[in-house]
This record gives C-alpha cells, sequence and structure tokens, in this order.
C-alpha cells in the first residue's frame, strides 16, 4: 500500500500514481486502487488505466465500480 500523504501529493496528481508504477514495477492493468473518493480516487486510476473500484456504503451498487465491502472485491475480480 502506497498512500500519497507519505510522498507530500495529493490524489489525482499523476506523480504519486507514477509513484506506485515504478515501485511496484507493475503494469498499469494490474494495478487495483480501491477508495472511497470518486475524484482522488476513481478518476486518478482511470486516468491512469488502472483497474479501480470504489467503496461506496451508502448506495448499493450504485456503479458497476462500487463495492460496499472489501470483501466484494473477489466477487468483481475471481
Amino acid at each position: 500500500m502506497i498512500f500519497s500523504c507519505d510522498f507530500g501529493m495529493l490524489k489525482p496528481n499523476n506523480s504519486i500514481f507514477k509513484e506506485v508504477e515504478n515501485s511496484t514495477k507493475a503494469k498499469p492493468n494490474e494495478i487495483l486502487m480501491v477508495g472511497d473518493s470518486y475524484t482522488s480516487d476513481i478518476k486518478g486510476a482511470e486516468n491512469m488505466g488502472w483497474n479501480y473500484l470504489r467503496i461506496n456504503r451508502k448506495k448499493k451498487n450504485s456503479r458497476v465500480y462500487d463495492i460496499q465491502d472489501l470483501r466484494e472485491i473477489k466477487k468483481k475480480f475471481l
């Protein structure tokens, strides 16, 4: 896990997303961003070509990329 605050950057600044790619040596399609902010997490990941899921505990699956619980990750990718 990489936290943008540890690098002095705010999402959706591409620099923090590039830091993830550089430190993991992963290709964009191999990375999964899980976050709760559409603007910071989802749009940032989408701009980088990453996989993404948004934790949305308020509305049940309002978008195809929404999950209510981290246990739902398996349902989306397995």
